[in-house]
């Protein structure tokens, strides 16, 4: 299987649009203002789209790729864009998207089949009611943990989910750049999250993400939280001593 760039990933529905792959209801829920996809179609956006979206996706990589891990649980996958891009990084990892809209699912069944990536599933699934036969050696969220309520019950879930030395990974809006005025996210969330994890036996890290950190290689500023649009929550399990 050919390996994939981010920008394949994140700029494929314009042709698949152009080539009549999707009805009516799924090119709506693209355009809408609560998905990336209708950015790739303004050159300016499209930059910002890349830049951002496109970083956030990419860095993954980094997590993914070595042979401990072996599946990848996406938590609000929408269209699957992070589950696509790592499935077809590492033939050795397997994703599995969930999201609670069925038609995003849909979409995102129909861009794997356009990509040809065989080691992928979507699954249109409650994450709270969500049942796997294995445990996951990375979880990420792009913007929809936050949301899910209550919050006690979803970390409880994601910590009984992920194997052992697993990484998570929650990509959110920062409520430190926003003043905290976003609904979806506060700083005592924040550091509620935070609490859950050290106190469950993982070591915490945090970092600040926009347009901004994806235009400097160095990433430079990603720990300046008053200039990035986007906090980033990374979870990884004390390493377990093995005989």
């Amino acid at each position: 299987m050919p390996k994939k760039c981010i920008n394949d990933i994140l700029l494929d529905v314009r042709e698949m649009i152009d080539k009549n792959l999707f009805n009516q209801r799924e090119i709506d829920a693209l355009m809408s203002p609560f998905l990336f996809h209708r950015l790739a179609f303004e050159p300016l956006k499209k930059h910002y789209l890349l830049n951002h979206y496109g970083s956030l996706i990419d860095s993954l990589h980094t997590y993914s790729n070595n042979e401990e891990k072996s599946s990848f649980l996406e938590i609000g996958c929408g269209t699957g864009s992070a589950s696509l891009f790592l499935a077809s990084k590492n033939d050795r990892l397997y994703s599995t998207g969930i999201d609670l809209n069925s038609t995003r699912i849909d979409i995102a069944k129909k861009r794997k089949k356009w990509h040809n990536i065989k080691n992928c599933m979507f699954l249109n699934e409650n994450f709270l009611e969500f049942k796997a036969d294995e445990k996951f050696d990375l979880v990420y969220s792009l913007a929809a943990f936050e949301l899910i309520k209550p919050q006690e019950a979803a970390l409880e879930k994601l910590n009984n989910l992920l194997g052992v030395d697993g990484i998570v990974i929650l990509d959110m809006a920062n409520p430190y750049f926003f003043n905290n005025s976003r609904n979806q996210l506060k700083h005592h969330d924040v550091q509620k999250i935070e609490n859950f994890f050290h106190s469950n036996g993982y070591d915490v890290s945090k970092e600040y993400q926009s347009i901004v950190t994806g235009l400097i290689p160095l990433r430079l500023l990603k720990h300046n939280s008053s200039i990035n649009t986007t906090i980033r929550i990374i979870a990884k399990k004390r390493k377990t001593i093995r005989d």
